[in-house]
């Protein structure tokens, strides 16, 4: 990207960034440097390692073809934090009911994890839009969240309408075998389109879902 987020968009991957630093910081390690000061023993607290997980995320994808390729860049940081034994939300989300006219190109989103690049899991998020003709274009997710209560997701600008996608919602079905593939909500929160740093519109939706594969 050659600009930066500006705006509210800039704030909330700032304080995404925050919330996986945050995360990180629990983890167990040492490190060795002439440079630090030595802090004693007896001020040492023992660590624990966290539930959550951070997930490397897949290198650039140079031509989109199948609807489960994901054009994650560098600068993504994907964040899930859920037990997948437990929980599964992958599958692509659907607005439920009509679509508001502020948001027509607004096609889903989709969440997966289970993907294998290089050894290493991947998961992702991705937003699909409308761009006419039957056609539709995906959008890089530059900060990712998903755990068993909420998914937030923030996008990189459009490269053709500079749309950048907001998403702060909350799970509000959990029993995804049960719900999905039906007109049944399993996802609901605030959606905003911003444009160069600009509120263009922000609803409260709810999504239905079409569940990925096990």
């Amino acid at each position: 990207m050659k600009r930066i987020l500006r705006g509210v968009p800039a704030m909330v991957l700032t304080f995404a960034v925050g919330v996986g630093i945050s995360l990180l910081f629990w983890v167990d390690f040492e490190v060795h440097s002439p440079a630090v000061e030595t802090v004693p023993a007896a001020m040492v607290q023992p660590a624990t390692v966290p539930a959550a997980i951070v997930r490397p995320v897949a290198e650039p994808v140079s031509e989109v073809t199948e609807a489960t390729t994901a054009p994650i860049t560098p600068q993504s940081m994907i964040i899930l934090d859920y037990d997948d034994q437990m929980f599964y939300p992958n599958g692509t989300y659907h607005i439920l009911g009509s679509t508001p006219k502020e948001f027509a190109e607004f096609y889903s989103f989709e969440t997966d994890y289970g993907e294998w690049v290089n050894d290493r899991p991947v998961g992702y998020i991705a937003v699909n839009t409308k761009a006419g003709g039957g056609i539709f274009d995906r959008h890089d997710v530059v900060f990712g969240l998903i755990t068993e209560r909420r998914v937030v997701f923030l996008t990189s600008p459009d490269p053709k309408t500079e749309f950048e996608y907001l998403f702060d919602g909350q799970f509000i079905r959990s029993d995804f075998d049960v719900v999905a593939n039906k007109d049944k909500a399993v996802v609901r929160g605030t959606l905003t389109k911003w444009r160069r740093g600009e509120k263009i519109a922000e609803r409260v939706l709810s999504f239905s879902m079409v569940q990925h594969g096990c």
